[in-house]
């Protein structure tokens, strides 16, 4: 078949995501989660991590970099301060447009794989790690677990619902995530559908698109056509998970050789795709001969797709 023509791409749609993501956020931003109170309502909420831990904030890890235990550690601090051992917590509700589900992966019943989008999100809304069951409402499953890390330094919290924030209040704890260039290599290597969907409605977002699938896979198409083809280019989402998407190995070929010749955040594109035989998807893949270490590609496999877009010297 002709480099042109399109086919189910899978997973390496994820390049195509991560190319757009790394051109439209800002690469030194990160993702504030933070607590507001007004006399004794809380409001958590957050700009988008969905890679938020339930303990403590690792420094060495991208999942986890922003950990609830901190953000309980300080609001408790600053209300007890206030004399305030009694709550009501509120927390932000999906700030995005649309269905967080597309239709096309019920029908093809692989929505499974893939959690909700929204606010936030401790590991990417899974129930349990490194499996593919995901929580129904993300925002509530954190606002649960920050109430109960309040509740360990004394705060007694009855859970209130989702809302659009308090009026008046001020803001008394925050935590960070990683970076965009970190969290995409993340998603990269762990080939996150719900990450890899996340990332299309925050950079839909920064674009000032409606928050939607078809925002989100707008920009993906505005970002490549500014020097990679895009012949034959039909996307419903950015993980590559329907059955219906449809790339051309040329632009495949094409995004790749455009972020090997960048020299701005574009250019941790091909470094952050995972090392065959070593990490990420490509551990237990070409672990032999001239292959093994040798080759950085994103993979992909559907039912009937297997697919591989990288680069190897």
């Amino acid at each position: 078949a002709s480099a042109s023509q399109a086919h189910t791409p899978a997973s390496t749609t994820k390049v195509l995501t991560a190319f757009a993501a790394l051109k439209t956020l800002d690469p030194a931003s990160t993702l504030t989660t933070s607590v507001q109170v007004s006399g004794s309502e809380l409001f958590l909420s957050s700009e988008g991590d969905f890679l938020l831990g339930a303990g403590t904030s690792d420094p060495d890890d991208v999942n986890g970099r922003a950990g609830l235990a901190d953000l309980a550690e300080e609001a408790a601090a600053a209300l007890v301060n206030a004399g305030t051992t009694n709550v009501t917590l509120n927390w932000a509700d999906s700030p995005f447009d649309g269905p967080d589900r597309l239709e096309a992966w019920t029908a093809q019943d692989v929505q499974g794989y893939v959690g909700a989008v929204g606010a936030m999100a401790i590991d990417a809304g899974r129930t349990a790690p490194s499996v593919y069951t995901f929580v129904d409402d993300p925002e509530s499953t954190v606002a649960a677990v920050f109430a109960q890390r309040l509740q360990e330094r004394g705060i007694a919290v009855t859970l209130g619902g989702a809302s659009s924030g308090l009026e008046g209040a001020e803001t008394i704890a925050t935590i960070q995530s990683a970076p965009p260039g970190e969290q995409i290599r993340w998603m990269l290597y762990n080939s996150d559908n719900t990450l890899a969907e996340q990332l299309g409605r925050l950079s839909a977002k920064a674009r000032g698109v409606e928050t939607s699938f078809p925002g989100a896979v707008s920009v993906i198409r505005q970002t490549l056509e500014s020097g990679v083809p895009t012949s034959g280019l039909s996307l419903g989402d950015c993980s590559g998970l329907s059955s219906d998407d449809r790339i051309a190995p040329q632009t495949l070929v094409d995004a790749i050789n455009v972020s090997l010749s960048s020299t701005g955040p574009l250019a941790d594109l091909p470094r952050s795709l995972p090392w065959s035989g070593l990490n990420g998807t490509m551990e237990r893949r070409m672990t032999g001969g001239g292959a093994y270490a040798n080759a950085q590609a994103k993979t992909g496999t559907l039912g009937e797709v297997s697919s591989l877009a990288g680069i190897v010297q």
